[in-house]
Formats: structure tokens, sequence, C-alpha cells
């Protein structure tokens, strides 16, 4: 199924891509080195710790997966295909900080972290519930829910343990994750104004095929209206 909507309704998503992108450079870029105080990384952070930290280092590895899979489905659409490359950057950068975290406490060697990273893609791969471009969309919605989620409790636990490196950094990940659910939200509130039935039969068959999906309902009855 192509992505690409009627002349109007592109035009509007590529007016929310590039107002995406022109807040993104400038207000939120960040560099990795030279705006954390990795000096300030606790070295003796403990396994808990650790352990989230971890957790959130695999989910980003599944990147390459997710870019590949999305930016197939959505190439047609150029507002939406344009604002995948970018969600890509910034992803990679998410998972370039864990990494540096990682590293600079001692919690695993680079040559650990290779072998894992190895060894988890080549075990698994992520794949959508649903390919078809709007639920793809709609399952990417709840998942950039997921990842606020998951990076504001490792925020809390990394300011219990005085990291203030872990801490800013996650404060950094929560503006980026916040900014890439806004433009998918919106994305699909354009789509659903125009043709409110793809986006009413996208929440339904993500909802029924999703496990989660008794969840995922009040997220989007909320955001989109629908259930």
């Amino acid at each position: 199924m192509t992505a690409m909507l009627d002349r109007a309704t592109e035009d509007a998503l590529f007016g929310k891509y590039a107002e995406f992108f022109r807040v993104a450079e400038r207000e939120r870029r960040w560099n990795l080195w030279n705006d954390v105080p990795w000096e300030a990384a606790n070295s003796t952070a403990s396994e808990t710790l650790t352990e989230a930290v971890l957790e959130a280092y695999t989910h980003e590895l599944y990147l390459p997966d997710y870019v590949s899979v999305t930016l197939h489905a959505l190439r047609s659409s150029r507002g939406r295909a344009w604002f995948v490359t970018r969600w890509a950057y910034e992803e990679g950068k998410h998972l370039l900080a864990l990494t540096e975290w990682l590293l600079r406490t001692g919690k695993r060697t680079d040559q650990e972290l290779e072998e894992f990273s190895e060894g988890l893609l080549a075990r698994t791969e992520w794949m959508p519930t649903i390919s078809d471009p709007v639920p793809l969309m709609v399952q990417t919605l709840a998942r950039e829910r997921e990842e606020i989620k998951r990076y504001r409790a490792l925020r809390a636990a990394a300011e219990a343990e005085g990291d203030s490196a872990l801490t800013l950094v996650c404060d950094r990940f929560l503006i980026d994750e916040e900014a890439h659910y806004a433009f998918v939200r919106d994305a699909l509130r354009v789509i659903q104004e125009r043709e409110p039935e793809l986006v009413a039969e996208a929440v339904q068959g993500i909802v029924a095929a999703t496990p989660e999906g008794e969840k995922l309902a009040p997220l989007l009855r909320e955001e989109l209206g629908v259930s």
C-alpha cells in the first residue's frame, strides 16, 4: 500500500516536517561529547541502574529495523519519510550516549557491548504488527509513548543515585522523544482531518492485533478521538 495521500494532505504533512526540523536545529541540537559532564558519570552505580540503562540500550539497538521498515513503508510521502531520517539521527545519538555511559562507568567494555549487539541482532528482529503506512504510524505513536515512560523512569533512577551525567542525558532524550511523539500524533491528526476512516481503521487494527491493545486504547482515544 502506498503512503502517498492527496496533494493537500501531503503538503500539510511536509509543512509539519519542515517546522519539526527547524525547531530541532534551533532548539534541540546537542553535542554528545561537549554538552554532557561525563566525568560525573557514577562508576559506583547500582546494578539496578545499570540494568535499566541496558534495557534502554537494547531497545535502541533495533534502530536499523525501525528505520528500514518505516522508511520503506512511508517512502512515497516526503514529509513523513524525511521525518524518519531526522528521527533516526536523533535515536542513533541516544544509543551512542547510552554506550558512552556504559563505557565511562566501566559497567561494560566495548568488546562486551559489541558481542551483545551482534548477538541480539543475529537472533532477533523487530517487525511491526501491521506494516501498512497508517497503522505503522499508530504503532510508532504507541512506541514513542513507551520510550518517554522508559526514559522518565531512567532519569528518576539516575537522579536518585546522584549521576548528573545520566540525568542530563535523559533530559536531552526526553526533549527529543516528546518532539518525536508530537510529530507522529500531529501527522496522524492531519490525515484524520481528511480521511477519518483511514485512521479509525488503523487504530482498531493495532488495538485488535497488539497484545497490549487494551492498554493502548485509552491513549489512542485521548490523542486521536477513536478507540
